[in-house]
């Protein structure tokens, strides 16, 4: 840029506003309207009123900035964004002067996946923002004359954030309380002991192990260095590693669903004396079955209600074990990060190695660079799972090197053989891990238990006294209890129905009373169920294997005829209730009636159901096609007859190799001998 030639303020007359402009020899290229800057602004985004929060926009004036501020009850923050550097910093020199706090700047390097982990981070202190995305962008049409393709820039950037945003809060709502009855089900298991990593001073490699199909290849030479890193396997893993005889320090899992018992039902004897590194949303099936010792870390932003017995370091859980893996070894003090095994892209079709039963997910025939240059084949979901590596290296305590020969190229790590990677390492100590006193989490769980019959007695009255609400100054309705409890809660409730209430409460108006006691109604409803679940939960998990065998409980589909079975095995004790109801009234069923046995058809039951009661869940099945099958310990299907089930693959179908052949009169014959496991209650 020339010194005839340059970016910055001026204005047309000496009373007229000051704008931001561009002078290129003298010619003015590009001027923001010179006697109303902010009108224009206010013309296009000042219509949309509260649906703002955040605003992003390019270099402008101080009187637009102002306008918009003033305009926009709603408005907290601005957001200045460029790819120009030297335009960006010619607007800072001329706001200077601005008082507009809620203000913060960016440079967009035009890679769109780190411009958006910047962005994010900004709007990290306006959450609701965030969530709800009451975020919107302002181009001035004069401005697109000048730098079209930063205008078109900032479209993509906002609706690639929106959607990685979306996905968040869709997974929240859908998986969320998952993770409370994980804990609260794990903690309350007098039988599980729990352990924790204290923060370490020593500095050691970590060796990430992931199980593409590269694992086969080169977990030898892994062997052959297995003194100089701590290795953390994730659990699809688990088969590669005890075919080639080699022990990892850990297993590392994330996963909150039932499903993931399969990947380590046929490996028990391996896993003794190998810990599991996990949070404790990990699925409690894993938890309460698992041979070897668990090491809990708790999950950044989302645990410290679990409080001091969490231990002192915590981790980002990120998309998928990988990742997790990637932030446990990030809180351990690493020298190196080494990633094997992580290939994230197809090998002959395969995602995985051929000791797992997982394959990829998500939209196939996407290519990408490969570690060794070139093209490899990858699916949507790794692509993904790629871009939040690159994040994750970007942000790394230590060197991060990608060791997965043949898979995808991972920018921002360095590539280099595992050979290479892993001889000029010394040897280390292994990585050691503390037990928390039992007292001291059952101490903890109780506590928990009787806070939240205490709240569920508030709520009560507050649904009461909803009617006092102050029309001109509400209270938050959330005053009334402690922030762990709000924690909880938070994970059973519709993530936008909460976000909505924040958003009314933080820009509260007289004008929006009624919607903001529409929600407070709401969330006293849904907090009530909440704490209704958690009791319950509570209730069976204390009664769990204290049922009866012979006490059935059928869980038929709608409309759906059972009273053949109650004909044909007349010496069992049924209980019959809709297969979907809802989870609380099945577990109180089941304690009030001592069932020891759960009946379902077609799959169709909510798999929690049988999760936490230690009781027997039998599946019948009428059709050929086997469908979908469950996995926890007492799970057994089991076809009408012989014909139904003669068709089933029982050679190839990998989940039902696991299962014992049967008669429905086989098991019935087998159950009718069954003793009770403890007397009646």
């Amino acid at each position: 840029m020339s010194e005839y030639t340059k970016w910055g303020f001026s204005r047309i007359y000496e009373d007229s506003p000051e704008v931001f402009s561009f002078n290129d020899n003298g010619v003015i290229k590009y001027l923001e309207d010179p006697h109303a800057p902010g009108q224009d602004a206010v013309a296009e985004v000042g219509a949309l009123q509260e649906a703002v929060s955040v605003l992003i926009l390019p270099p402008c004036s101080v009187e637009t900035i102002q306008a918009l501020s003033s305009e926009l009850p709603c408005l907290n923050h601005l957001i200045i964004v460029d790819t120009n550097e030297e335009r960006l910093d010619a607007w800072h020199k001329g706001v200077a002067k601005c008082k507009f706090k809620g203000m913060s700047s960016m440079v967009l390097t035009t890679n769109i996946n780190a411009d958006k982990d910047v962005l994010m981070k900004i709007l990290e202190p306006f959450p609701i923002a965030a969530h709800l995305w009451k975020i919107s962008h302002y181009i001035p049409r004069r401005f697109n004359r000048v730098d079209r393709d930063l205008a078109t820039y900032i479209k993509g950037l906002m609706h690639f954030a929106a959607a990685k945003v979306e996905l968040t809060v869709n997974y929240q709502g859908g998986e969320a309380w998952h993770h409370i009855v994980n804990q609260m089900a794990t903690l309350q298991d007098e039988n599980i002991k729990n352990h924790i990593i204290a923060p370490q001073v020593e500095k050691r490699t970590f060796v990430i192990a992931g199980a593409g199909p590269s694992l086969e290849e080169n977990i030898d030479i892994l062997k052959k260095y297995r003194d100089r890193v701590v290795i953390l396997a994730c659990e699809r893993s688990i088969g590669t590693f005890k075919s080639h005889n080699i022990k990892p320090d850990y297993i590392v899992s994330v996963e909150n669903i039932i499903l993931m018992w399969r990947h380590y039902e046929e490996h028990l004897d391996f896993l003794k004396g190998i810990p599991l590194i996990a949070p404790y949303l990990v699925s409690h099936v894993v938890a309460r079955n698992y041979p070897g010792d668990i090491v809990y870390m708790k999950v950044q932003g989302n645990d410290e209600w679990l409080g001091d017995f969490g231990g002192e370091l915590e981790s980002d859980v990120g998309n998928c074990v990988g990742h997790y893996c990637y932030h446990v070894a990030a809180a351990f003090n690493p020298e190196k990060i080494i990633l094997i095994g992580n290939d994230l892209a197809l090998k002959n079709g395969r995602s995985h190695t051929g000791s797992t039963h997982s394959d990829g997910q998500g939209q196939r025939g996407i290519v990408t660079k490969g570690f060794y240059g070139g093209k490899v084949e990858t699916t949507s979901t790794f692509y993904h799972y790629i871009q939040r590596f690159e994040s994750y290296f970007r942000a790394a305590p230590c060197p991060s090197i990608n060791a997965t020969e043949g898979g995808a190229f991972l920018p921002g790590a360095e590539h280099l053989s595992l050979e290479n990677a892993l001889s000029v390492l010394p040897v280390i100590s292994p990585l050691p891990y503390l037990e928390i006193p039992q007292n001291q989490v059952q101490d903890f769980y109780t506590t928990k238990i009787e806070e939240l019959s205490h709240l569920r007695q508030q709520l009560v009255d507050s649904k009461i006294n909803i009617e006092t609400i102050n029309r001109d100054q509400p209270e938050p309705f959330f005053q009334f209890m402690s922030d762990s409890l709000q924690v909880i809660l938070n994970h059973f409730l519709p993530p936008k129905l909460y976000l909505h209430y924040y958003d009314i409460l933080q820009n509260y108006l007289p004008r929006r009373y009624d919607n903001y006691k529409a929600i407070v109604e709401q969330l006293i409803k849904e907090s009530i169920e909440a704490c209704d679940f958690l009791l319950a939960l509570d209730e069976v998990g204390a009664f769990a294997g204290k049922g009866v065998a012979t006490n059935c409980l059928l869980l038929p589909t709608k409309d759906m005829d059972v009273s053949w079975l109650k004909d044909k095995y007349p010496t069992m004790n049924y209980t019959e209730m809709p297969a979907l109801s809802h989870l609380p009234e099945i577990w109180q069923t089941i304690v009030a009636n001592k069932i020891g046995t759960v009946i379902s058809f077609e799959s169709q039951i909510v798999p929690d159901t049988c999760t936490i009661p230690n009781i027997n869940w039998l599946d019948i099945k009428s059709t050929k096609n086997v469908g979908r099958l469950c996995r926890t310990p007492k799970y057994q299907v089991v076809g009408i007859n012989d014909e139904v089930m003669d068709a089933w693959d029982w050679q190839n179908h990998h989940l039902l190799q696991r299962f014992k052949r049967m008669t429905l009169d086989e098991y019935f014959s087998q159950l009718a001998v069954f003793k009770k496991k403890i007397s009646d209650m």
